[in-house]
């Protein structure tokens, strides 16, 4: 039973995260490769086994990067603009090529996995060599510190597998997306470590501000903690009210009821400042509606509950007085 309840666990978490459920793994990866993001949709391709789908989605990326360059080369003119964005364009040219060897890469894992281990020793190594590559480099361009970040987490995977721990430079790895860290957690961990690494998730996003925490936490204490302290770095009263105004929170949770109703004031002042009446209006019409819909939603599990626990004790009841009428039937026979 308890393998079962984790099981389920686990795949609500998968779910929560965007890896199960309605979000089926094929249109995720697409999802991923219509906004540019090639990098990601190879990582989770190979996170999922499925190397083939991996080595296509660098592929594209790199034919998409070297299609934009050629774009870009013709829209310049001047010369001065040019040579502005030479220095641009090459590294663009060499992160092409870096995506290509990584896709060549991972054929190679799939080709070698069946061999021996010294070929899977070689492999690594070569993988290894590949990682220490600038390109492959986390200080290689800001703007591509993510994509580089999934770049080298499906590196790091395939090198990993067999070896127990070696999860932990993905795990930690704060350029890749919360959402993915703690799927790939779910995933591969066992569940007293996966209970470790999401507990320092919680605390990591609570000393930063991370909303990114609440995948995890949910709307509890601790996530109403956690939007404080986001509101606390980030002076971002509109995000943590607009959050907050779509729960009911319960009569004892003192402390978080007044955080919600000060966010809940300082928000409909600021679209006042502002002058946004019609927004304002909309938006205090949208959370009564809302609030009307859940109550009248609980009234009605509260009457079907009370219903069920009636027929219950109504057929308890019955059942009891129907016995002591034999048993006092019985006697009187007697």
């Amino acid at each position: 039973l308890i393998g079962m309840l984790y099981v389920c666990s686990t795949s609500a978490a998968l779910t929560g995260c965007g890896w199960m459920g309605k979000f089926d793994l094929r249109d995720v990866l697409d999802e991923c490769e219509a906004n540019g993001h090639f990098e990601r949709s190879a990582a989770l391709a190979v996170f999922h086994g499925d190397i083939g789908d991996a080595v296509s989605a660098l592929q594209r990326g790199a034919d998409s990067i070297r299609l934009d360059l050629a774009d870009d080369l013709e829209n310049i003119e001047a010369k001065a603009e040019f040579m502005h964005s030479q220095k641009y364009m090459s590294s663009s040219y060499r992160y092409a090529e870096a995506l290509q060897l990584v896709a060549m890469c991972i054929a190679g894992y799939s080709s070698g996995s069946s061999r021996s281990d010294s070929w899977g020793g070689v492999w690594r190594r070569a993988c290894e060599d590949l990682l220490r590559r600038e390109e492959l480099s986390k200080t290689f361009g800001a703007a591509r510190t993510s994509q580089v970040a999934y770049l080298r987490a499906a590196c790091l995977f395939l090198c990993a597998i067999g070896r127990d721990g070696e999860f932990s430079k993905i795990l930690h790895d704060e350029s890749l997306s919360l959402c993915d860290r703690v799927a790939f957690a779910c995933r591969y961990l066992p569940g007293n470590t996966l209970k470790s690494f999401l507990d320092t998730c919680i605390a990591q996003c609570k000393e930063n501000g991370n909303l990114e925490g609440i995948l995890i936490t949910g709307l509890d204490k601790r996530g109403f903690t956690l939007l404080q302290s986001y509101v606390d770095r980030n002076a971002d009263v509109q995000t943590a009210a607009l959050v907050s105004s779509r729960v009911i929170l319960p009569n004892d949770w003192v402390v978080e009821r007044t955080a919600c109703e000060e966010w809940l004031d300082s928000y409909r002042h600021l679209l006042n400042s502002w002058q946004l009446w019609k927004s304002r209006a909309m938006f205090d019409v949208g959370r009564a509606d809302l609030l009307r819909r859940m109550k009248s939603k609980y009234d009605d599990e509260i009457v079907a509950t009370n219903g069920r626990i009636s027929r219950r004790v109504g057929g308890y009841n019955y059942s009891h007085n129907q016995n002591s009428r034999r048993q006092g039937q019985s006697s009187m026979q007697s």
